[in-house]
């Protein structure tokens, strides 16, 4: 089993390997407050 830590949007449920990439997603989405 892969033990990778898998980072979610919890707004679209897209997923991400890396946490840069979830904060780089949910900036461009504009989800952040």
């Amino acid at each position: 089993m892969d033990e990778q830590k898998r980072y979610v949007c919890e707004a679209c449920g897209e997923s991400f390997d890396s946490q840069e990439e979830l904060r780089r997603h949910v900036y461009a989405v504009g989800l952040v407050e």
